[in-house]
């Protein structure tokens, strides 16, 4: 019982079964256990609220970042290709304007299921932020990213977000990017933003590759956002 309570005080879950007697300590080690069935729950609802995006049920950045991130400085191109998709709803800020809020939540919904129904489990889809999903493909190169992001985008182009009486149709643009020799994940991400906004800039609903020398272009040169 002390070595539970010391347990308990350490916000550590305590090992072994309880103790099945009546008296007051074995009743007191029950206690104890029943705490720290409650402790381990808590502190996994916390784990997954700091890894997943509450409004998508993606991965957040924050995760996508530590798993993909940091694993993929170790990966090489070749047999291990590995691939970023990068996708961005198209004209969300006139959605959100033109319906409201809660139906730019929705269609953040749809865009999420989508993609996650396209993915295989070996891939990894997260939230990037705003309206914007990262896709990480390891194993696959260039040519199986697009063909990933052309059935993402075709999913969501045939897809209606019913929300109350608003039936609404949107579209999504994507950027692909497969590594380089002796590129790191960082650069390569970079790369994959920049084709998505030539995909944006070009008129969007489309999937745009990223050339091996893909660059945003400087912010004086930039048109205002584009949505």
């Amino acid at each position: 019982i002390t070595a539970n309570a010391i347990a308990l005080a350490e916000g550590k879950a305590i090992v072994g079964e309880p103790s099945s007697g009546t008296d007051e300590l074995a009743l007191l080690d029950q206690t104890f256990h029943k705490m720290s069935s409650a402790l381990k729950q808590a502190l996994e609802q916390e784990a997954k609220l700091a890894r997943v995006d509450a409004l998508s049920q993606l991965p957040n950045r924050f995760y996508f970042s530590e798993t993909v991130v940091e694993s993929s400085a170790t990966m090489q191109p070749g047999p291990k290709r590995f691939c970023i998709v990068i996708c961005d709803i198209d004209k969300f800020k006139l959605i959100n304007d033109r319906f409201g809020h809660a139906v730019g939540d929705e269609a953040i919904k749809l865009t999420a299921q989508r993609i996650q129904q396209s993915i295989r489990d070996s891939d990894i889809a997260a939230r990037w932020g705003g309206e914007e999903f990262i896709v990480s493909l390891p194993k696959t190169d260039v040519a199986g990213a697009a063909i990933l992001a052309e059935r993402i985008r075709t999913s969501i182009m045939e897809s209606t977000l019913v929300y109350g009486d608003i039936e609404l149709s949107f579209t999504i643009s994507c950027g692909v990017a497969e590594l380089l020799p002796d590129e790191d994940i960082e650069h390569l991400i970079q790369r994959a933003d920049a084709a998505l906004y030539r995909a944006k800039k070009d008129g969007r609903n489309r999937i745009m590759v990223a050339t091996s020398d893909e660059r945003l272009p400087s912010t004086s040169g930039m048109m205002q956002a584009l949505p």
